[in-house]
């Protein structure tokens, strides 16, 4: 009786925890990029590839990042006709913020694919948007 008690307060407090913070997409093994970080690796390394793994309402909503690479799905993309063909430049992945799991799904199909450079970025196109950041229409 004791232990079901605590799972229930587990429960409660996990939920809490959700309703006050959002549900964050699970990135465990990928690694992360700021908006300050995507922009400056941008200027840097001009072979970077950026994936938007949004829907079209959300790039109709808020645009995309210019130049971005239109994933048709997050979780079944055509890996070879979607992607870059080098797998050793850098791919950064975004969906619509740090709440959405499409990014991180994506990135782990490329790192599946054996993409050995794959990054995402959490704050995605609401956090682009947000730092003032230049976006395109979903057409480009």
């Amino acid at each position: 009786m004791k232990k079901a008690g605590r799972m229930g307060i587990a429960t409660i407090a996990s939920l809490a925890v959700v309703a006050v913070f959002g549900c964050m997409a699970d990135t465990t093994g990928i690694e992360t990029l700021s908006v300050a970080e995507l922009s400056q690796k941008l200027e840097q390394t001009p072979s970077t590839a950026v994936c938007d793994a949004n829907g079209d309402g959300v790039r109709e909503s808020y645009g995309i990042i210019p130049g971005a690479i239109l994933l048709t799905s997050s979780s079944s993309y055509d890996v070879a006709g979607e992607l870059p063909a080098s797998k050793d430049d850098p791919l950064v992945f975004y969906c619509s913020s740090a709440r959405c799991s499409a990014a991180p799904s994506a990135a782990r199909r490329a790192k599946d694919a054996g993409y050995s450079d794959v990054y995402v970025l959490p704050e995605g196109i609401k956090g682009w948007v947000e730092a003032g950041k230049a976006v395109a229409n979903k057409k480009g």
